[in-house]
């Protein structure tokens, strides 16, 4: 059984570069991004992994919870 009480420690993600739109800012030409952090969240939030994102071009985070 799983503890839903349970801090989960975020997984240190491959440096790998992907296609991705920035989605900082619309000024931001950058058009790759690599996973900064990745963390599993718990059933009680409603479960899934977020990724944080960073921008190769102005350095900016942004996270996306699938």
């Amino acid at each position: 059984m799983i503890d839903p009480n349970k801090q989960n420690k975020p997984i240190t993600p491959p440096k790998e570069v992907v296609w991705m739109k920035c989605r900082v800012s619309e000024a931001c030409p950058g058009n790759q991004a690599f996973i900064s952090l990745m963390q599993r969240n718990p059933l009680t939030s409603g479960g899934g992994t977020s990724y944080r994102y960073r921008c190769t071009t102005c350095n900016g985070v942004w996270h996306i919870t699938r």
